[in-house]
């Protein structure tokens, strides 16, 4: 493994574009093992301008491509089975996602009024003061503009911790929907005999191995399984 580490560093600083055209071309090129040479390019990157994560992923994706059918030929199995999911367009179209933006307004939503209704309060109060401006003593319009700043004050402290918690409890949601993202993602994989997934660092993908659709009908069968359940704990 230190002999392999030494040459491809040797080979970065002699002729390092020369090695990478190299090794895209044949898999029987490659100088190593392909499982050390994607090592070597997750420790140490790409040179130069060519160091970018999503041309990091598609130099192994390539490679991958490039070893199956020498991998196949000497293992005797049948090629790698790939698949793509669009994780963007399942969070943009799946129903849980809707259900979320719901649960978080119904919650929040008696909150937000009552802001509300301190605005328009505190409006009121800077309005009357304006009118009445030339009139008050010195000391009742800065006891009534004191007043104004702190309630001014602790109604935008108040906004921003309503606007924490919605975020916070977004998150959450989001997370645990991502958590079953994956899992449907991974029971379809299983049932079609898929190795391995791409989610992002694709330049192009064509609908044979687009698995999102597939994936949004899970996603939506589930839905409609666990709608009651969300239906009587919206009610407790």
């Amino acid at each position: 493994m230190r002999h392999e580490k030494d040459y491809f560093l040797s080979l970065r600083r002699k002729d390092r574009k020369g090695f990478f055209l190299a090794s895209l071309a044949s898999s029987r090129g490659l100088f190593f093992k392909f499982d050390s040479f994607v090592k070597m390019l997750v420790t140490h990157g790409l040179p130069g301008r060519m160091n970018h994560p999503h041309l990091l992923a598609l130099l192994v994706a390539a490679l991958l491509f490039s070893t199956m059918p020498c991998v196949a030929a000497e293992s005797g199995n049948a090629p790698h089975k790939l698949a793509f999911v669009n994780v963007s367009r399942i969070l943009k179209f799946t129903p849980q996602v809707k259900a979320i933006e719901a649960v978080l307004k119904g919650g929040y939503e008696k909150r937000e009024a009552e802001l509300n209704l301190r605005e328009e309060s505190l409006n009121k109060s800077k309005k009357g003061l304006a009118s009445q401006r030339d009139t008050l003593d010195i000391n009742k319009r800065t006891e009534l503009e004191r007043d104004i700043l702190v309630k001014a004050r602790r109604l935008k402290t108040a906004r921003i911790e309503l606007e924490e918690d919605i975020a916070l409890q977004k998150n959450e949601e989001m997370n645990r929907l991502r958590l079953l993202i994956a899992e449907v993602i991974e029971s379809i994989a299983k049932e079609q005999n898929i190795d391995m997934v791409f989610e992002a660092g694709v330049v192009y993908v064509s609908d044979r191995v687009d698995i999102s659709d597939q994936i949004l009908q899970r996603l939506k069968e589930r839905y409609v399984e666990e709608e009651p359940d969300m239906a009587s704990d919206k009610k407790k």
